[in-house]
């Protein structure tokens, strides 16, 4: 790169290829596992996630200073090749042929779910610990355990070759013309923030999240190494530190606590289970979250000692592991027939706001004074994370009024 020109035709290339992973890995978990399991694996997502962008710098700041700033990015060719090779060889196909339920074709699932009632335990309308996708918006039945055993997998089912597992593409049956494809990719995310709460409740979550790392990066980066701190390239990169390891903390929260939590609750209710119970928690991370940003930012701004910076931006760490984690998780327990869709207008909107922080955060910093825009931002975040209220009281009603959109939607995606 020797041009800005060049700079920004390579993020380009950076954003396509980076972006395949936001929705993938989401899906991939909602194939492979189980509601309560559906915390702690994100979580490690998640947590995997932010230890790249926290730890990047870190390890950018001595490569910069000792082989220079270019051999940051080849060290990034080479570990992505490696990268590379392991996914062609290792990364099965998750995708399976749900137009067939236990041998029957979808115009059967009533009977099915009829037949299931009859000998389930009746509840109120909730969803069941480990519902049928379908079930996640109507929540109507509550499986017992000895109904629950009857779904198991069927051992004589042969699995399918190691080339099919491992293909490059796997074309799905009864594929729709191309044109009417693209166009419904196109347009379906922006009709699920609007038309599914729990979508535009993940979306703006997630995109906030995403806001507490780059003014936190930002930040770092336009007053550490001026005085008082006066901190070195390294020095800089260090501070990536502490909010790495609230990250993992916050998605340890958010995972495995979160999901501990929902089965013993569940457990009370005789196995019902609303995906409304993981936000439950939420607030933890999310008042930790505007605590660090105000620790954080009004403590940088008045030139106090380094180590308050670290604790807050420790704090904002286990906001952005907490609330992504337990947010993402609740999207995908709610519509999980819709989640590819529904997670790539999650990551647009998260995009879109990290985009346009980065330029208006150095703007907005010399027009109020760091000081006035921390105040500012910890306020926006105390008030965006507690958008969690309205889902916990009223959530599972929006899931009820939207259940005949979310199965048009879903239906589509068989």
């Amino acid at each position: 790169m020797k041009t800005s020109g060049d700079y920004f035709g390579a993020s380009v290339l950076y954003g396509l290829a980076g972006c395949v992973n936001e929705a993938l890995f989401q899906i991939t978990i909602a194939d492979l596992f189980f509601v309560h399991q559906r915390g702690t694996l994100t979580g490690i997502y998640v947590a995997n996630l932010i230890i790249g962008n926290y730890l990047s710098p870190v390890a950018g700041g001595y490569i910069g200073q000792n082989q220079g700033w270019r051999w940051t990015y080849w060290w990034c060719t080479i570990l992505l090749s490696i990268m590379t090779v392991l996914l062609i060889l290792f990364l099965e196909e998750s995708k399976v042929d749900i137009s067939r339920v236990h041998g029957q074709s979808l115009d059967d699932v009533s009977d099915v779910q009829h037949s299931k009632e009859e000998k389930a335990t009746p509840v109120n309308t909730n969803s069941a610990l480990e519902p049928a996708p379908e079930a996640l918006a109507h929540s109507t039945v509550a499986y017992t355990r000895d109904s629950r055993r009857e779904d198991r997998l069927d051992p004589s089912i042969p699995t399918h070759s190691y080339r099919k597992r491992y293909a490059m593409i796997t074309r799905a049956e009864g594929r729709e013309p191309l044109s009417i494809f693209l166009t419904r990719r196109i347009t379906r995310p922006l009709l699920l923030v609007v038309q599914l709460p729990a979508v535009l409740f993940t979306s703006v979550q997630y995109g906030w999240t995403m806001t507490l790392l780059v003014v936190c990066a930002t930040t770092q980066a336009t007053i550490l190494p001026y005085p008082p701190y006066s901190f070195s390239s390294i020095g800089v990169g260090n501070m990536s530190l502490p909010p790495a390891i609230g990250a993992i903390l916050g998605s340890v929260f958010g995972g495995p606590v979160v999901d501990f939590m929902i089965v013993q609750v569940s457990r009370r209710r005789n196995g019902i289970y609303e995906p409304e119970t993981r936000l439950w928690l939420y607030l933890v991370p999310g008042f930790t979250g505007a605590a660090g940003m105000w620790m954080y930012g009004l403590t940088i701004a008045k030139g106090m000692p380094w180590i308050i910076n670290a604790v807050g931006a420790g704090l904002m760490g286990f906001a952005i592991g907490g609330c992504s984690d337990m947010a993402v998780t609740y999207m995908q327990d709610s519509y999980q027939g819709v989640l590819g869709d529904a997670l790539v207008a999650s990551v647009f909107i998260r995009n879109s706001l990290a985009t346009g922080l980065i330029f208006a955060v150095p703007a907005w910093q010399a027009t109020d004074g760091t000081y006035n825009m921390f105040v500012i931002l910890g306020v926006l975040t105390l008030v965006i994370f507690s958008a969690c209220l309205p889902m916990i009281i009223w959530g599972r009603s929006f899931r009820g009024r939207t259940a005949a959109k979310y199965t048009m939607y879903a239906a589509e995606h068989i």
